[in-house]
């Protein structure tokens, strides 16, 4: 079963449920990738989210 990136994060300790919302909520009207918006936060590093894109983990 595929999941969503950010929850797979959350999982992975990559980030807290919180910050993943606080950054949703950024996405505004015009929504951009969920791991550049991550990474553009510093809540995530380029290579954290390539390698669980990578894997087909996420959806």
């Amino acid at each position: 079963m595929s999941r969503r990136l950010g929850q797979i994060l959350i999982d992975a300790k990559v980030m807290q449920p919180e910050q993943l919302a606080q950054t949703l909520t950024l996405q505004g009207p015009i929504p951009q990738p969920l791991g550049q918006l991550l990474v553009s936060q510093g809540l995530a590093m380029e290579e954290q989210i390539a390698t669980f894109l990578e894997c087909g983990k996420a959806q």
